[in-house]
Order: structure tokens, then sequence, then C-alpha cells
């Protein structure tokens, strides 16, 4: 289970956290339109039908926790990795992601779904250039399983390996871009792949487990292997990654610190310490779950 915050609620960004969650991951999206949080529970709750009615899943409910938070602060904090998904502009891509730099921890890993801008660029007033790196999910994001690989000149071959082990443990494939074009799916074969992941799960031998195996290649020839092209790139070695992959659990899904110990009211979910839920009803947020009005907050003692 590792901390996850994504960067825009948008149709990308909103299926990049739901393929995270799929997987159990604990997941928090940020973005400064209240009206796209506001709808996220029911657009999560879409996908979940969709991936049951096709098999992927054996109940209509991700394993992992998805929050929808208008702070970023809130969002980005003890996170382990940060993705990026908001509009091609270079300049508010740049000012968000030195934004949260500044409210995460100094060892997170900021991945940018940028299709086509600088990478350098949007990365040059980063303290910690290193650990940044292109990571471009390809859309329908839960039936394709390749993600584009896109370094910077200064992305480090530690923050490569921890991408590919956070990636490939949801059997996700990586690939380096084979051209200054990024590859785009067009509507018939994002349809051939949908359809083709949903026929090899019905052919396995349960829910999620073969995922994207019998898939039909991508054209590009720079997927990351163990023995293939571009492999100096990546580290091997049992310390891959700048942040541990934790499997702890995590208590309050706010600070991450305190025990969960407070009940929201008056949707009744139980995910904060009841510092975190007093400041919440303080601030006049709404639940970080399912974006309900909080009408007050009720200390569970065990």
């Amino acid at each position: 289970m590792v901390r996850i915050a994504i960067l825009g609620c948008g149709t990308m960004g909103l299926k990049i956290a739901g393929n995270f969650a799929y997987y159990g991951h604990i997941i928090k999206i940020f973005d400064s339109d209240l009206k796209q949080l506001d709808s996220a529970c029911d657009r999560i709750h879409h996908d979940e039908d969709q991936l049951y009615r096709d098999g992927l899943i054996e109940m209509p409910k991700f394993l992992g926790q998805i929050l929808c938070l208008n702070r970023l602060e809130d969002a980005v904090k003890d996170v382990e990795f940060i993705f990026e998904c908001i509009i091609e502009n270079i300049e508010l891509k740049q000012a968000l992601i030195e934004k949260a730099a500044q409210f995460a921890p100094a060892g997170v890993i900021i991945c940018s779904n940028t299709m086509r801008l600088d990478l350098d660029k949007i990365s040059e007033n980063l303290s910690h250039k290193e650990n940044f790196v292109g990571a471009r999910f390809l859309f329908p994001v839960y039936y394709v399983p390749e993600v584009e690989l896109n370094p910077s000149n200064s992305t480090s071959t530690q923050t490569i390996g921890a991408l590919r082990k956070l990636l490939e443990e949801m059997d996700k494939v990586l690939y380096f871009r084979s051209s200054s074009d990024p590859l785009i799916l067009d509507e018939e074969q994002r349809e051939v792949r949908r359809k083709a992941r949903v026929e090899s799960l019905k052919k396995s031998s349960g829910i999620m487990v073969v995922r994207g195996r019998t898939l039909p290649e991508l054209t590009s020839s720079n997927r990351i292997s163990h023995g293939g092209a571009r492999s100096d790139l990546i580290d091997h070695g049992n310390n891959a990654s700048n942040n541990s992959l934790s499997n702890e659990n995590v208590d309050c899904s706010i600070c991450m610190d305190r025990p969960r110990n407070s009940v929201i009211r008056s949707c009744n979910h139980f995910v904060t310490c009841y510092e975190c839920a007093r400041l919440l009803y303080n601030r006049k947020d709404p639940c970080p779950v399912c974006r309900k009005r909080i009408d007050d907050v009720i200390r569970v003692y065990t």
C-alpha cells in the first residue's frame, strides 16, 4: 500500500487515481475546482460499475481509498509519489509542481502526465530535479497496461527504479518514447485493447490475475526490460527507491500520523483523527471521501 497524490481531478487524473485505488493504494486527489471534486465520487462509482460489468473486479468497489481534497498541503503531506495530471499549460504545471514540492516530503517522487511539454522546463526550479520524471498513462487507463516513461535530463536511476517498482506491481509496462511524438491510440485501437483486456481476464483463472500479458503489442520498441534497450537507466538493486514503498497501514487519512478516532457526521465516514476532523469542520471543508457537508465530528473511544 503506497500513499499517492494525484494533482488534477479531470478525466485522466481521476482514472489514474482509480487505477491506483484498484490495486489497494491510498489516493489523495487535489483540485482547486470544487465542482470537479464534488462530482468525483459519482465518476469513480461509474468506473467501478463498468469494471465490474466487464469482469475486472469481483465487487463494484476498488480496494484502495480515494480522498478528494481542495487544499494542496493536505493532499501531498506524507505521500511517496505525486502524479500531476492538469491541462497542457507549462506555466500552470510548473507553478503547481513547485508548490506541491514545498509541502511534500523531500524525497517524494513527482511525475508529470504531460504529453508534449518540456520536462526540464517544468522542473527547472525544483530543489530535487532528480526526483522528477514524465510518466504518461495511455487512455483508457484501466485497460491499457503501457505507461510512457519520459525522463528529464536530471532524472535519476533511483527515481526510475522506484516508479518502475510501483507500476510493475500493478502489472503496468513502462516503455520509453521512441520519437519526439507521443504514442496516441485512436478510438478503434482503444476499443480493441479494452476488449482484449476483458477477454484475457475471462480466460484467466480468476479476477485480477492476468493483466495485460496477452494484449497485442504497441508499436513502440522501447519497452523497458531487464535486458533491453535503455536498461542503463534502470537500477536493479534492492535500494531502487528514494522512498520506501511502504506496506504500513496508515492511520488518519489527512495527517498520516495520529490514529483514526472520529466519525464524520452525517455521512459516518471513519477516516481521520479527531484533530484533523475538527480542522475540516472548522474550515467548512466537506468530507474528503464523499464530499458531503460535515455537520459534526464525534470522537470514538476504544
